[in-house]
């Protein structure tokens, strides 16, 4: 499991797996606790990178999720728009590409200024307010 924590594609991979993981814990799927499984498997990939490292991270973490949730968007462009197939598709891949460095840059400033890989315990209360508080940003519009 030490490549997990690595740079690297592997973990970048399992980043964007734990982002398109987290979507199936929204409506309409429901499935709540895999938002637990995906937090902490993007917390655990972060864990020993740079701070360019955890940008990369948090934004293929990003792209997973926003990769997997928002299909509307397309149909949107497409259907709605009146857009060409290529043009919204690539409407749609730079949107989501944007929209996930709503992760990446937490993931960098927890990387650069709040880990303390000495305390783990205070490591993890600073990734979760962290977390919370981008949360709470994008819940109050």
């Amino acid at each position: 499991m030490r490549w997990i924590t690595r740079p690297g594609w592997p973990g970048n991979l399992l980043a964007l797996a734990a982002g398109g993981l987290t979507t199936l814990a929204l409506a309409p799927f429901d499935i709540w606790p895999l938002v637990l499984v995906a937090v902490a498997m993007f917390y655990l990939g972060l864990r020993d990178l740079n701070p360019r490292q955890a940008l990369a991270r948090g934004w293929c973490y990003g792209f997973g999720l926003y990769g997997a949730g928002t299909s509307w968007i397309y149909v949107s462009i497409h259907t709605y728009g009146g857009a060409s197939v290529l043009l919204a598709g690539l409407l749609m891949l730079l949107f989501i590409a944007a929209i996930a460095l709503f992760f990446a840059l937490p993931a960098w400033v927890w990387a650069r200024w709040l880990r303390r890989n000495e305390a783990p315990l205070a490591d993890a209360l600073a990734f979760a307010a962290l977390w919370l508080w981008q949360g709470k940003r994008f819940a109050a519009g």
